[in-house]
């Protein structure tokens, strides 16, 4: 009965409680996403995706303006998620890719970051 409980009280701990910290920190990169926007997170071998669709249509200003924008503050952030996630693993070689697109299959952005 005691451990019946504690795993209950563990399914219904927050992600970031049994995370690693810089998953735990890829979490909060997509928390702010603005209701535009859908992110997928996955993991396949060394490399941790974020896939980012926006759901409305832009101009070609604003495609760059987000473009931009992805290279330069998102790009920081995901080779620290990729640098954090290296120490933690004890490893050199994890990749994080960044995908953003629009609803209508146009790339905005397809990179991979490494620490």
């Amino acid at each position: 009965m005691f451990i019946r409980t504690n795993i209950a009280q563990q399914l219904y701990l927050p992600a970031s409680d049994f995370l690693p910290p810089s998953l735990s920190m890829a979490s909060q990169t997509t928390a702010g996403m603005p209701d535009n926007m859908d992110m997928k997170v996955s993991a396949k071998g060394n490399t941790l995706t974020f896939d980012a669709t926006i759901n409305e249509s832009l101009t070609d200003d604003q495609v760059e303006q987000v473009r931009s924008m992805a290279e330069s503050v998102l790009g920081s952030q995901m080779e620290e998620i990729a640098g954090n996630l290296n120490s933690e693993l004890g490893t050199d070689d994890v990749v994080v890719h960044l995908t953003m697109k629009l609803a209508d299959g146009q790339t905005i952005v397809d990179k991979d970051y490494t620490e």
